[in-house]
């Protein structure tokens, strides 16, 4: 068994992600890891280092803070998407199921039965993915929060730490009056990217005024 310990300065940190599977939010559980920049003209072995694999919710703030002083010791109130743009994101997951199941029912139909009940799965994942996307600008924080297969991310990045940011649209949102909100940070010596999905384009607009 190999034991691998990490020590990190905190100038080098971008962002804290407190991540939870669908099993952990149920029994109130989550995992902080940290996103750190590599030293100049140095390779890192881990790309997410994990600061706790598991602790209460209730406890994971305050710990962090103890350790990164501007995580806030509470994560606020988020702003979270309308009801009305789940159907975007419930779409694109029904979507990708409905070419399986087609491809699977051109193959054998049996199969194509089979895979019927991947279509209540992506909607659920769609729904989940909605759900779970929100946002929080403070005074040194932008806190973004995704769903993505059953787990929920809630990413505290430092403002001075964002490398870039962008607002994304393509033809038919630009009728709907939508965006996507991109940001870019360091991760080792490369970029992470992370996105708020099907906001407003006034949303999206207010974002990128107040990063500027």
């Amino acid at each position: 068994m190999t034991k691998r310990s990490f020590s990190v300065k905190q100038q080098r940190v971008q962002a804290v992600v407190f991540k939870q599977s669908i099993i952990r939010q149920l029994f109130k559980l989550t995992t902080v890891q940290t996103i750190v920049a590599s030293n100049a003209g140095k390779q890192e072995d881990e790309d997410d280092i994990t600061l706790v694999p598991v602790i209460k919710n209730d406890q994971a703030n305050l710990m962090t803070h103890r350790f990164i002083d501007w995580i806030p010791k509470d994560i606020p109130l988020l702003t979270r998407l309308p009801h009305s743009h789940y159907w975007y994101y419930i779409r694109n997951a029904s979507i990708i199921s409905l070419i399986i199941i087609a491809g699977c029912t051109g193959l054998f139909k049996l199969w194509g039965l089979i895979s019927l009940i991947l279509l209540p799965l992506a909607i659920w994942l769609g729904w989940y993915a909605a759900k779970n996307n929100g946002y929080y600008i403070g005074d040194q924080q932008l806190i973004i929060s995704n769903g993505h297969l059953l787990t929920r991310s809630v990413s505290i990045i430092e403002t001075k730490n964002i490398q870039s940011f962008e607002i994304n649209q393509s033809i038919w949102m630009t009728r709907s009056g939508l965006a996507h909100f991109v940001i870019h940070i360091r991760s080792k010596n490369g970029d992470k990217e992370l996105s708020l999905r099907y906001l407003t384009k006034t949303e999206a607009d207010n974002l990128f005024n107040w990063l500027s």
